[in-house]
């Protein structure tokens, strides 16, 4: 993924998907929630491969974020639009021939022409997008050149061409969404105690604090605000995702806190979308849906395994027998999906391992 058309070669981050088997053409949008979740994994890899590439995409994942998708009050926007301002599919990162002449030195161009694989068909009628072409090493054969001039010369097109993106203009989706905001502050959070990169610390305290003063009062929880005007109902997905973030949050500072308010939030995801099973929205609960086992992890994972997940954390935590019984009893439904189809019930999956490790 980091290496072809699912990430920016040039301002980082990834894209929402790819839209071909040979994974040739992304989906130009940007997500917030996709960006959040994939710099952990890719923590998570470089440690556990030994691959200090991954740490480095997670990085720069987690740079992008902070630099481009903070927004105001401190919380981040929800995504970037796929099409620019001149109604082009990806055209804010497709670059023609012509612009490659214009911003780079004759070295740089040679260089990533085969580093990004620009230097064939064009893909895209709007022009090149930057993907994994030529190693270094191989480049430096052909162009009598060191690896390390090799790289030189790409990093600096990297940064001139990223200058010169800036004069472009991408539609933002300025909703500072809470369970996708939840998602980036675990994100932040557990990025800052792996690294101890204070910028990453920062970025998660200013999402907590948006968070904690704008969106809840200590029972309710609020989607996302506009001005003073409520946007939307909170859902099973905002509690779970916010209690995931509260909880890496508290794990980071240690405060007894902030432990407390993600025992809050867990609270409240129990009463208000749990009975006999789950439901996604607060309203149904009156309403003829029917109450369900669990739900299937998709682009984000299962809302209802992340509940029983912070659950068991905060009945470790704090000793709570009553809470840990609910968590596994929540667990312990829907065996047949399990046994059929574990696959996509893989965050469900996990909290229960949690809870036998436990």
């Amino acid at each position: 993924m980091s290496e072809n058309v699912m990430y920016d070669h040039i301002g980082d981050g990834f894209f929402r998907y790819v839209t071909d088997p040979k994974w040739n053409t992304p989906h130009f949008e940007k997500m917030l929630y996709d960006n959040a979740q994939l710099a952990v994994l890719y923590l998570h890899a470089a440690e556990l491969f030994d691959t200090p590439r991954y740490a480095e995409i997670a990085k720069r994942t987690l740079d992008f974020m902070l630099r481009d998708m903070t927004g105001e009050g401190g919380a981040m926007v929800a995504s970037f639009s796929a099409v620019d301002d001149h109604d082009v599919e990806g055209g804010y990162y497709l670059w023609q021939k012509s612009e490659l002449a214009e911003f780079l030195s004759r070295e740089e161009r040679d260089v990533v022409e085969r580093a990004w694989a620009m230097d064939g068909p064009l893909a895209f009628e709007a022009g090149y997008l930057p993907k994994k072409g030529t190693a270094p090493v191989q480049i430096g054969v052909e162009l009598k050149y060191t690896e390390s001039e090799v790289t030189g010369y790409i990093e600096s097109a990297r940064a001139k061409l990223f200058n010169a993106r800036a004069g472009r203009v991408l539609p933002t989706d300025t909703k500072l969404l809470a369970g996708w905001n939840g998602l980036a502050l675990a994100g932040l959070a557990e990025a800052a105690k792996i690294t101890r990169d204070k910028a990453y610390e920062q970025g998660a305290q200013r999402i907590h604090s948006y968070i904690m003063k704008v969106l809840w009062d200590g029972q309710d929880l609020r989607r996302a605000v506009d001005g003073k005007r409520e946007l939307g109902k909170a859902s099973l997905e905002d509690y779970a995702y916010v209690s995931k973030g509260l909880w890496a949050w508290a794990e980071l500072t240690g405060k007894p806190e902030d432990f407390v308010a993600a025992a809050d939030m867990v609270a409240q995801a129990w009463v208000r979308f749990y009975d006999k099973g789950w439901r996604l929205s607060e309203s149904s609960l009156i309403t003829t849906e029917p109450a369900r086992d669990l739900f299937s992890d998709g682009a984000m994972p299962s809302p209802a395994a992340v509940v029983a997940q912070v659950s068991l954390n905060l009945a470790e935590k704090f000793d709570d027998a009553e809470l840990r019984e609910r968590a596994l009893s929540a667990l312990n439904s829907g065996e047949q999906f399990l046994q059929r189809s574990g696959f996509w019930y893989a965050s469900h999956v996990g909290a229960m391992l949690s809870a036998v490790e436990n």
